[in-house]
């Protein structure tokens, strides 16, 4: 007779055949597979105790899987999120199931595991690796990203509480501070630098960028554009209607404002031809990044050209507050942390000014 050690599930082996020791007896599961084993066990468990058994049931990926299911309307959201985010969550999803185990039960999922998860991640490195004859130069795991990680978790595992397959608190199993300050991002474009970057895009890749700069949208607007949105084929409309998703204020009319008024013509242009922008997937970040680097630019990325729209009219002198309608935002705050901000330029500019009167 050969018996071996129970592991974490409660799960042991004797003769070949898996058993489990559940409270003060030992119950056979009659199987050699210890999937099957693994739920035959969760069941008998939810007999006992639904709310511990159903914790034993459920796997990491399986409550992943039920999180996005439930993204889609949760909260009764008017709108469901933009596809980017269900990207960000899938890549979330896979480190998470890459560290702790897609097939781990969340009955598993405590603190320790969510401890070494975060020591895991912050010890991996971005990039790819170089070759043996070179030194490891790549940066590790920033804190933010862990950060953004365990928010995708905390997500999951509250909609676990509501629904019973997860029994622990949250502050039990989450840490009270994610250790990561907020840095804004601040890479943006100068009104001069917009023109040197579309000459190296396609007619339609420029008027994409282009309306994206000229009325601060988003990449699901971009996508949702319709053909007489900016106007008609004679003129552009002063206030034409921009359809973001991202809050209740992203689909708004937008007033199209002088600094901008080229660019929304050019955008104009192009709708009022075609009816909509042309297909651009993922490898726009890429394709953007080699027009910066041929026009002599710093890289940047669609949401650096929404940036752009808010650092310009900062620049000008645009209260932080009107900065923030203008990009739809639900209240100053950001575009006072972020696209409210100055450049130096602008700063050295105006002090210039006040010290010649």
């Amino acid at each position: 007779m050969v018996v071996r050690r129970r592991d974490r599930d409660g799960l042991f082996v004797r003769d070949g055949w898996l058993y489990l020791q559940h409270r003060d007896r030992r119950v056979s599961l009659r199987t050699r597979d210890r999937e099957v084993a693994r739920r035959r066990a969760a069941e008998i468990r939810r007999r006992d105790d639904p709310v511990v058994g159903a914790a034993y049931a459920k796997t990491l990926a399986e409550a992943c899987a039920e999180f996005r299911q439930y993204a889609v309307t949760g909260g009764n959201r008017p709108r469901p999120p933009a596809p980017p985010t269900f990207e960000m969550y899938d890549a979330h999803f896979a480190n998470l199931w890459r560290v702790l185990g897609a097939n781990a039960i969340m009955a598993d999922v405590d603190a320790a595991a969510v401890d070494k998860y975060i020591a895991t991640r912050r010890a991996e490195r971005v990039g790819k690796p170089p070759s043996a004859a070179q030194p490891d130069c790549r940066r590790t795991v920033s804190a933010n990203t862990v950060c953004k990680e365990l928010g995708t978790l905390r997500q999951v595992l509250a909609l676990g509480r509501r629904r019973g397959w997860f029994v622990r608190q949250l502050e039990e199993v989450l840490p009270e501070h994610s250790g990561a300050a907020y840095v804004p991002l601040e890479r943006a474009l100068t009104l001069e630098q917009v023109p040197l970057l579309l000459a190296q895009l396609a007619e339609g890749r420029a008027a994409t960028c282009a309306y994206i700069i000229a009325l601060g949208a988003d990449w699901c607007a971009v996508e949702r554009a319709e053909r007489n949105d900016l106007g008609g084929a004679d003129r552009c409309a002063r206030l034409v209607l921009v359809r973001g998703t991202k809050n209740a204020k992203r689909w708004a009319e937008v007033p199209i404002v002088t600094p901008f008024g080229e660019l929304a013509d050019r955008a104009r242009g192009w709708l009022a031809q075609h009816g909509s922008f042309p297909a651009w997937g993922k490898q726009r970040v890429r394709d953007l990044a080699a027009a910066c680097r041929r026009a002599g630019l710093p890289r940047v990325t669609p949401r650096d050209l929404r940036r752009t729209h808010g650092q310009v009219l900062a620049d000008l002198g645009v209260p932080p507050y009107l900065v923030g309608e203008m990009l739809r935002h639900r209240d100053s705050r950001m575009a006072e942390r972020v696209y409210g901000q100055r450049s130096r330029e602008a700063v050295g500019r105006q002090v210039q000014r006040v010290t010649r009167e």
